[in-house]
């Protein structure tokens, strides 16, 4: 949702529609406005915006809404002061402020309090107007889609080959397990947006991932076609308990499958709330109703809304997943085999046996 206005200029006429805080009118050139116009872009159904001028030699004008002018036109009138308010109980707030001969820029004001001056005889020559919405979302979850796994894995030893003998006369479990560290990418990019200028801190499981774990951490400014990559170096591990026969041994060997382009869809959702923030005071707290109407209606989402709960709003975007890294450790073991000579055999406890 975008509030937009333009002014009457002296000397100029109409400017063009500015919108969200930019300055309509002029400054530095000691012109005065004459009239403007306002309206709303994407409101939800049942606001309005009203305003009224006062105007030299005329005084307060009546309230008129929805991009119709306040003020004059070809009578060399100046505006001096300017009201705005919202209307449909939405709890949205709107703040503005006038530039003004003698004086600059005055402090901002909201919903009805006068900007610029009245009995004074002093020009408006500048405006900027404001729906101030602070938005924040939490991240609720990011679905893969998993149903095809990746393919083209290529295997990347940990292990070399090795025996793990038991010349005792009882069986013997005993744990197997090695590291690597392994630089690893991965991107995250989103094909739908959220642009409110949020940003929102994302901490991800990776897709695919079996014996080995890992995890993506992002600040992203939900907007389409955004991209997030990262490079860090993950430690895999492959840990394995054995079970060795009495008077056997067994051949062991370690791999990594490791797989490049990996690429999947994800489902980002999350819950999102807005604040009308005030001039003065504490903000207003937008219940999960307005929320849903400004989301239905602005260009800036795309996504889909899922459900909604009290002032909070589940929202959902989706995107595509890509990444080299580590899909799966495993531990490859021979059957028993018996020992043929226990002195000709080193105990799996020798340090010489130690990983």
């Amino acid at each position: 949702m975008k509030v937009q206005y333009c002014a009457h200029v002296q000397d100029i006429g109409w400017q063009g529609w500015v919108e969200d805080g930019a300055v309509a009118g002029t400054t530095g050139r000691s012109l005065r406005m004459e009239a403007i116009k306002i309206r709303l872009i994407d409101a939800p159904q049942g606001m309005e915006i009203k305003y009224r001028a006062h105007v030299q030699d005329i005084g307060w004008q009546g309230w008129v809404e929805n991009g119709a002018e306040a003020g004059t036109t070809g009578r060399s009138l100046r505006m001096e002061a300017l009201e705005i308010v919202l209307t449909g109980n939405s709890g949205l707030n709107v703040k503005y402020r006038g530039h003004v001969q003698d004086i600059g820029w005055q402090g901002y004001v909201e919903n009805g309090t006068e900007a610029g001056t009245t009995g004074r005889s002093l020009r408006m020559e500048a405006v900027q107007i404001e729906l101030p919405i602070k938005w924040d979302a939490k991240l609720d979850v990011i679905r893969y889609d998993m149903s095809e796994p990746p393919s083209g894995t290529t295997p990347v030893e940990l292990i070399s080959y090795k025996e793990y003998p038991n010349d005792s006369d009882a069986t013997l479990k005993t744990k197997v397990s090695k590291t690597i560290a392994k630089e690893s990418a991965f991107t995250f990019g989103l094909q739908q947006s959220l642009t409110t200028g949020l940003k929102v801190s994302i901490k991800a499981d990776v897709p695919f991932l079996a014996s080995t774990e890992a995890e993506a951490s992002v600040e992203i400014g939900l907007q389409a076609n955004q991209e997030w990559s990262k490079t860090v170096t993950e430690t895999y591990e492959v840990s394995e308990e054995i079970t060795i026969p009495p008077r056997s041994y067994v051949k062991c060997h370690s791999w990594m499958d490791w797989a490049d382009d990996v690429s999947t869809d994800f489902e980002l959702e999350m819950w999102v709330t807005a604040t009308a923030e005030r001039v003065y005071g504490p903000g207003n707290t937008i219940s999960a109703e307005v929320i849903e109407k400004i989301l239905e209606k602005d260009s800036f989402f795309s996504g889909e809304i899922k459900e909604s709960s009290g002032s909070s709003v589940l929202v959902s975007l989706k995107g595509t997943f890509k990444g080299s890294y580590g899909v799966k450790t495993y531990i490859a073991t021979t059957s028993p085999m018996e020992l043929q000579s226990s002195k000709d055999s080193p105990s799996v406890n020798d340090p010489a046996m130690a990983m």
